[in-house]
Formats: structure tokens, sequence, C-alpha cells
């Protein structure tokens, strides 16, 4: 049973933890033994998709090949590095798609710490704007905790930003509070049992708006969840919500997440009720670009209600079902 001192693991406690087997950081990201050449193939090729606006990141892009193969932007460089170490790392996982966005977001967040940006410069899909206007509003829609206490448990870290940024990438996919590891298995059991989970807490705390989404019409967590959750919001969202639910989600867990899921579906409950299926669709890709974040995260504080206790039970309903799956499985071979 996971005991309070393991579910609170953070960057520094892995950090050490390597050291000690003589995996650091530099020796992951450049000799480190990689196991198959083209899981770095898939590498690159996500690399020009991360936040290619963002000043940390952005590089011309001529027939979706770089200019200049060898002028890159510092963060494209830096993500590379991070992404090869956690390759190195862990070879059970290596890589999957949606991990690079993880990293780039923390890397963000670390590089952020470290220097001090010209807001002239920021481009506007820079999450560090979102944490100056964060820092500036003392109504911290998902926490009681202060903004101030949020930003140091994100970024105790006292390395270099890149290394800060590939440690803190560890204990966000390690750590059992946030276990982001599971999502990236093969058979995907993680992003399964989000699923899973989100589906039942849609239900219970919106269940007008479930009957007709996942019932009148047909469209179900798996056919729009799946992008926001193994990213936890970071790949499509505006930084202001990503932002907040990233410091809630190293604290606290999961739970916020899923209110939060929830609450970009109840903000537009009255238009969502009208939608025909084409039309549900067609609103869920362009959510991100005109979601209101300070009404979302509203919600998800005062409306999206359920206890950790509820969100344990329905964990252990998925536990359940896929043993029934396997049991299935089984005596269908014999």
């Amino acid at each position: 049973m996971e005991t309070q001192k393991e579910s609170l693991r953070g960057p520094k406690s892995f950090r050490s933890e390597c050291a000690h087997h003589g995996q650091t950081y530099q020796k992951l990201a450049s000799t480190g033994e990689i196991s198959r050449d083209s899981i770095l193939e898939v590498v690159e090729r996500d690399l020009g998709r991360t936040y290619p606006q963002h000043r940390l990141f952005e590089s011309k892009m001529i027939d979706g090949g770089r200019v200049d193969q060898h002028v890159e932007s510092r963060g494209i460089s830096s993500l590379r590095r991070i992404l090869r170490a956690y390759v190195a790392l862990d070879p059970e996982i290596e890589y999957c798609q949606g991990m690079n966005y993880v990293a780039a977001f923390l890397l963000i967040h670390a590089a952020a710490d470290h220097f001090d940006f010209d807001a002239a410069q920021r481009s506007i899909n820079d999450p560090t704007r979102a944490i100056r206007r964060a820092d500036e509003d003392s109504n911290d829609h998902l926490s009681s905790t202060t903004r101030k206490e949020q930003r140091h448990n994100l970024l105790k870290l006292d390395g270099s930003a890149e290394e800060d940024a590939f440690w803190l990438f560890v204990a966000a996919l390690k750590s059992p509070r946030t276990n982001l590891r599971d999502l990236y298995k093969l058979d995907m059991i993680g992003a399964r049992r989000a699923l899973f989970v989100y589906d039942k807490v849609l239900k219970l705390t919106a269940s007008s708006l479930y009957d007709h989404v996942s019932i009148k019409l047909g469209i179900i967590p798996d056919m729009y969840a799946t992008h926001w959750l193994i990213t936890v919001f970071a790949a499509q969202f505006p930084y202001a919500l990503v932002t907040r639910v990233w410091d809630v989600f190293l604290a606290q867990g999961w739970k916020p997440v899923y209110q939060v899921a929830v609450a970009l579906l109840l903000a537009y409950s009255d238009q969502i009720v009208q939608f025909d299926f084409e039309q549900m669709l067609t609103w869920l890709r362009t959510l991100p670009n005109i979601v209101d974040v300070g009404k979302v995260l509203d919600i998800a504080h005062n409306k999206v209600n359920f206890s950790t206790e509820q969100m344990k039970q329905f964990d252990y309903a998925f536990d359940v079902s896929v043993q029934e799956e396997e049991q299935v499985a089984t005596s269908t071979k014999n």
C-alpha cells in the first residue's frame, strides 16, 4: 500500500536515487543506452510539433522541415535531450506521444524560474505570462494554498533549467500521486483508467449532460478526452488554465484534473444540450480556443463535487473490469 512519503516523492528524491546508481542527467542525455534507434526518430518528429509558436521552441519551417538543420532554438535542443534521457532511464516506457508536451511545459516552467523573460518578447502562448498573471491573482479557484507556496512546490530544484525540468518530468511520471507513467504504457492502462474514472465522475456530477453527450449522442470520453488527460491539458488549452491545473495536480493528484475535465463541459451546458452529433464534435475541436478559463475553474471548484473515496471506488471498479476482461480473454483462448 502506498505510504504518504512515497506519494509525495519529488524530483530531488528521484535525482538522488538515480545518482546512487550512476544515472546522472548528463550521462542519460548523452550516453545513456537506447534499446532501439527507431524510438528516437519518433521523438524527432514530435519536436517540431511542440509549441511551435512559443519563443523557446519556435523555428522557421519550410515544407515541414527546418530551414537550417544546424540552427535550432535552445528549447528544441533541451527538449530533445530531456526526452532522450527519459528513453534511456525507462526502457519499458521509452517514449509515447504526449510526453513531449508535458516535458516542454515543465521545461518552460523551469526556464521561467531561471531566466527573467521580457514580457514584450514573450509570445501569446507563453505560459510564463499566465504564471505572472496568476501570481497577481489571489483568488485561486482550485486550491486554498497560496500561489507563492505552489510556485515553490513546483520549482524547488537547484540545477540548470533543463536538468530541473527533466527531474520534475521524471517525478510527474513516476510519483504515485501523479503516476503519468501508466498512461504511456503500451497497453495504455493508465489512460484507460483515467477515461473510465472521468466517465464515472461526469455521470455522477453532471448527469443531464452525461445523458445528452454520452448516451443520446454516443460521444464517449475516449472520443475527445484522451489527449486532455494524457497531457493534463498541456497540449491544447490556454496556459492560464494549464498552469492552474498543474499546480494542484502536482500537489493533490488526479481529482482536480477530473474536476476541470467535467467543468469544461458544464461551463457550456446550455449550448451543448442543443448540439447534435456533428455539432458536438465540431465544438469539442474548437473548445481550447474559446474556453473561458475563469468560468471553468470556478465551476470546477464549486460545482464538480465528489469525494476522494468515490474516486477510489471508481478506480477499484476499473480494476475489476480489467480482471473480468482478462478472464473472458483467457476462457476464450481455452
